[in-house]
This record gives C-alpha cells, sequence and structure tokens, in this order.
C-alpha cells in the first residue's frame, strides 16, 4: 500500500513538473504564449517590427513586415514555384548552350537576361525519365529537367536545384496549415545542432496578398541550439495568434 502511494506521488510530481507555467505576450501585431521566464526585447527595424523573446537560454528572434521572408517550399510547391521560368542555375545552364551575342546589352556588354526568356518557347519543368539526354551535364542523375524550345530548337536543362531542396527538406519536418486568414508553415529541425545558422522557423503569410496594401508577413525563429525540445518548440509556434485585421 504504502508503495502504491509513494508511485502516486511520483507520478503527480512529474506531471505538475512537466506544466510549466506559461504566459501571453501581446505585441499588438500578434501574440504569443510562452513559459514564464521568457521577457521580449525590442530591436530597432527600418522596415519592419523586429525583436526578440528569450529567456537568456532560448531566443526567439522575429521580424513583422512585407519583407519578413518566406518559408522553405515542400516539394510540391518548390515545383510549382520553378514551373512557369527556368530557375537561376537552369537559366546559366542553358545560357552556356545558346549564342548570346544578339541578347548583350550595349552599354556593359552583358546578357538581357529578360531577352533571352522572352526568346524562349514551349517551357515546360518534367519529370526524368530514362529516354531522355541532357544537353548539358548528360550523365548527371537528376529528378527534373526542363525542356525549351529556342529558335526551332528543342533543350533538356537540368534542375538541379531540386536536389538542393531535397537535402534542406531532409533536415525538417515541415507542416504547413490555415489558420484564419493566413498560411501557417511550421518547419522544425528533425536533430539539434549546435550551429547558430541552424534553425526552426514560423512563417505566418496572408492567404491574399498580392494586391496592394500588402499586409505584413510573420518570421520567427529559434536556433537549433535552443534548450527547448521540439515538441514544446512546436506549442510554442502554434501559439501564436495574428491580430492583422486589414488583409
Amino acid at each position: 500500500m504504502k508503495k502504491l502511494i509513494s508511485l502516486s506521488i511520483l507520478i503527480f510530481f512529474l506531471n505538475s513538473c512537466s506544466k510549466r507555467e506559461t504566459k501571453i505576450i501581446d505585441l499588438k501585431s500578434f501574440t504569443i504564449e510562452v513559459p514564464s521566464d521568457f521577457k521580449y526585447h525590442p530591436y530597432y527595424g527600418i522596415d519592419s517590427f523586429v525583436g526578440e523573446i528569450s529567456n537568456g537560454k532560448s531566443t526567439f528572434s522575429f521580424d513583422y513586415g512585407y519583407y519578413g521572408g518566406r518559408p522553405t517550399l515542400n516539394s510540391e510547391q518548390f515545383i510549382q514555384a520553378n514551373s512557369n521560368k527556368l530557375d537561376s542555375q537552369s537559366y546559366w545552364l542553358f545560357v552556356k548552350l545558346i549564342d548570346t551575342e544578339p541578347f548583350k546589352n550595349s552599354e556593359n556588354n552583358k546578357v538581357d537576361r529578360s531577352l533571352v526568356e522572352f526568346t524562349i518557347s514551349d517551357l515546360k519543368l518534367n519529370p526524368m525519365s530514362n529516354d531522355i539526354v541532357l544537353d548539358v551535364y548528360p550523365k548527371t542523375k537528376c529528378d527534373y529537367y526542363y525542356s525549351v524550345k529556342f529558335k526551332g530548337k528543342h533543350y533538356s536543362i537540368p534542375f538541379f536545384a531540386f536536389e538542393k531542396n531535397k537535402k534542406l527538406l531532409a533536415k525538417y519536418d515541415i507542416k504547413i496549415d490555415t489558420v484564419d486568414r493566413y498560411v501557417r508553415t511550421i518547419s522544425l529541425l528533425k536533430e539539434r545542432n549546435d550551429s547558430i545558422t541552424k534553425a526552426s522557423t514560423l512563417h505566418m503569410i496572408p492567404i491574399k496578398y498580392n494586391s496592394p496594401p500588402y499586409p505584413e508577413f510573420l518570421k520567427m525563429t529559434v536556433i537549433s541550439s535552443s534548450n527547448l525540445d521540439k515538441r514544446e518548440i512546436e506549442r510554442i509556434f502554434k501559439s501564436v495568434t495574428m491580430k492583422t485585421n486589414d488583409i
């Protein structure tokens, strides 16, 4: 009986410890619920609202404004975003295959990219198949390639940027949903890393933002060396509530 009582007390104690006290910080543009030992520290921003929320061990930095940044795209989004024009790397691979003299700017002798792209037709981003022979780096494996028509000739250009994006995505758990009038993207690092350049992020982007007045974006980051575990970081990210009313 004594053992049973002791076990019950231990379970109660552990449950009590696991429920950390929290508070809501109201930053006018949004609110966030964090453990009670976190405090808000303002920064000076030129064209956006910036600051950090920290307890000295873990820090959530944020940038709220039109230039707040965009989230990491999942595979489907990345393909869609690059399906209507050559990405930068594929473009420079392509111009190595053509005569660029007619497209050089007379003032600086540089190739005018807009003129090259205007001349391209039938551009399409395709899944790679065994019967396709690429016109540049033909032995390199890739999942997608661009097919383009240029001055009556067809070209197949590798889409290497997708390979880099796959490697980036492999390091994150990315969760995308819709909250009120915002698309929320949470990118959580799968493994902790002591490098301050590695961070889990939250992006809150209005569903409608392509016409003026341009609404604000929120980007929030917490570096991977944070003392918070992944579940707690996700909980804090999900607690963010946007207060913008003019979207």
